[in-house]
């Protein structure tokens, strides 16, 4: 209840600070940049550095991938097919795409199945999740703003990527023991960043924006909530016959809500900002209704 509340009034704060004009325009960008090059960092070094691993880390570590692959499809095809536009086809890829595995997914998973599936969530969340967008999301990113194919530059902007950069460097200096205070420290930037993203998001957010793009956001609503879990749910309990407390729990991240990152990546690339913002503030909203009852049906 507490992470809902922490949503609701991050996102009518920022609302309310760009009704009141009392940030220069374009502050969002601002606290961007801090996400990007500080919080989400912060995040990586510490998570990654208390990892621990299972038989089943591969199942974790696949799902988001498959999820944005079978996203990019989709919605790629809609915009080759002109039922979208290039930009909004890449917005809902980078948003829809990706889950918000990690502030929303993690306390949810607490309360549905219990601390000591922690773990999975993680797994998820920084080996699935994050690598993606660090890697395939970014470059797909440029592309979808560049309209062309450079692989020098696609390369160079996937390997300057200050979350991409700690998540490699995470994995050299696994090993090596982090004193108490860096733990403190890199917890308490960590923490820095869902509030000033979502407060970045309400600075942008528009609910106008909705009426604007309803066929595109609920497309990109139906994807995440509905079509990506489905997929999952398929793959893994279907088709593998793979049946446990652990499935699970993938399939119940895999209904996750839109991820803050992807949206803040999309928004940063010009990518129909407006479509983003509204898609991650609402989808968020509607995913704590959205995974009870995916809950109930996979735990039937």
């Amino acid at each position: 209840m507490s992470n809902l509340i922490l949503i609701l009034f991050c996102l009518f704060l920022g609302m309310l600070l760009r009704k009141s004009s009392r940030l220069p325009e374009g502050s969002f960008r601002a606290l961007n940049g801090f996400i990007i090059h500080v919080s989400l960092p912060a995040l990586i070094f510490y998570h990654i550095h208390y990892l621990k691993y299972n038989s089943k880390l591969w199942l974790a570590v696949l799902m988001p991938w498959i999820i944005f692959i079978t996203g990019l499809i989709f919605f790629w095809g809609l915009y080759k097919k002109g039922y979208l536009s290039r930009r909004t086809a890449a917005c809902l890829i980078l948003t829809c795409g990706l889950g918000n595995t990690s502030f929303v997914g993690l306390p949810l998973i607490e309360a549905y199945f219990g601390k000591e599936f922690l773990g999975t969530g993680i797994i998820v969340d920084q080996f699935g999740t994050f690598l993606c967008l660090g890697t395939v999301g970014v470059t797909f990113a440029f592309y979808a703003k560049s309209d062309r194919w450079n692989f020098s530059e696609m390369g160079r902007m996937v390997f300057l990527f200050p979350p991409s950069q700690a998540m490699f460097l995470a994995i050299l200096i696994r090993y090596i023991d982090y004193p108490n205070w860096i733990d403190s420290l890199l917890l308490r930037l960590g923490d820095t960043l869902t509030p000033i993203a979502l407060v970045s998001i309400g600075l942008q957010l528009n609910l106008s924006d909705i009426q604007e793009n309803m066929r595109s956001f609920f497309l990109g609503i139906t994807f995440k909530l509905l079509l990506a879990p489905l997929v999952i749910f398929i793959l893994y309990s279907v088709l593998f016959n793979n049946k446990s407390d652990q499935i699970n729990v993938i399939i119940f991240e895999a209904g996750m809500g839109p991820m803050v990152t992807g949206t803040i990546i999309a928004i940063e690339n010009d990518l129909n900002p407006q479509l983003a913002a509204a898609i991650l503030g609402i989808g968020i909203i509607i995913s704590m209704i959205s995974t009870y009852f995916l809950y109930q049906l996979i735990t039937y």
